[in-house]
């Protein structure tokens, strides 16, 4: 087993040396969002509807009207 202090992570392979390398980003509970996994994430291009999938597995991105009441 490996303990990785995140669940936000990235699997690489690097050939030249032939060997896997895991990068783990954040230091969170493994509940919610890692702002340092998101960052690193956008960084690397993914869009936010990624991003946010993939900390909120199983959820539905939707658009919802806001009504403002005076």
């Amino acid at each position: 087993p490996v303990d990785l202090p995140s669940l936000c992570y990235t699997i690489t392979y690097e050939e030249t040396q032939s060997r896997f390398v895991v990068k783990s980003y954040g230091q969170g509970y493994g509940i919610g969002m890692s702002l340092a996994g998101a960052k690193q994430l956008a960084k690397e291009g993914f869009t936010y509807k990624v991003i946010l999938q993939k900390f909120y597995e199983g959820t539905t991105l939707t658009k919802e009207a806001i009504l403002w009441v005076f």
